[in-house]
């Protein structure tokens, strides 16, 4: 294309969010359009076709770089992972490439690594957020990023380079234990599309017991949040939809 724009994608497990980019330094978002997650999707390309038609049809056969479930095995195109330590070059050696109704098509690998209890984790979508923010970034030394969600990642990197990371299921438990289990119960909903506040009462509350006793048995302490409920000694605590990771 003469103007040189692409559309990026971050198309996880429940949503797909695409941009109409410009190149630069940094890149320029013009246009932004939502559909459907991977998991929604019988048909990935007609779903995709669905969402993006309309740029393509008014721009041409834009290339696509897309990151995220859309390249796992319940996705678009199964792509191997690219194994830690990974940097953007590492990343960009395996892109999967294809060619759909005359668009070129990139797909992100995602990573692979033995985490620090030596079990095998993945991720998916939160590379190319890593990546993202090192280009911006002091990527000179070692640095640990948190990238929260239904399936957290904690990564860390060293001189532009994810050397390693783990994945805790906080914000999927989390959904799990206030909608479909008794600890939820008697919880007042949180306001929509207001965050739990790093300073919440409770949120600190929770911090400081583990910080304090990290022997404690998880499941004891998930059920204090009910006992000091119906105990009526609970700090104001507020609860929500999450919002879904890719």
């Amino acid at each position: 294309m003469a103007s040189g724009r692409f559309i990026a994608g971050d198309w996880g497990s429940s949503f797909m969010r695409l941009h109409l980019c410009e190149p630069g330094a940094p890149v320029r978002v013009i246009e932004t359009a939502n559909g459907r997650g991977i998991k929604f999707c019988d048909d990935p390309e007609a779903a995709f076709f669905e969402v993006a038609g309309a740029w393509i049809a008014r721009e041409g056969p834009l290339p696509v770089v897309l990151a995220g479930m859309v390249g796992s095995n319940v996705g678009w195109v199964d792509c191997p992972y690219a194994d830690c330590p990974a940097n953007l070059d590492d990343l960009a050696a395996r892109m999967t490439r294809f060619e759909v109704r005359g668009v070129p098509v990139a797909i992100v690998p995602g990573i692979s690594c033995t985490n620090l209890f030596g079990l095998p984790d993945v991720m998916r979508g939160e590379e190319a957020q890593v990546f993202g923010w090192l280009a911006r970034a002091d990527s000179i030394g070692r640095r640990t990023l948190c990238l929260p969600g239904t399936h957290a990642k904690w990564c860390s990197v060293a001189d532009a380079r994810v050397t390693r990371f783990f994945t805790s299921m906080t914000g999927e438990m989390f959904e799990i234990l206030v909608t479909h289990s008794l600890v939820g119960r008697g919880m007042a909903p949180a306001e929509p599309g207001v965050p739990i506040a790093a300073h919440d009462p409770a949120f600190v509350r929770g911090v400081d017991t583990v910080l304090a006793e990290p022997r404690l048995a998880f499941e004891h302490a998930i059920f204090s949040a009910r006992s000091l409920l119906v105990k009526g000694t609970s700090l104001r605590r507020r609860h929500g939809p999450i919002s879904p990771a890719c």
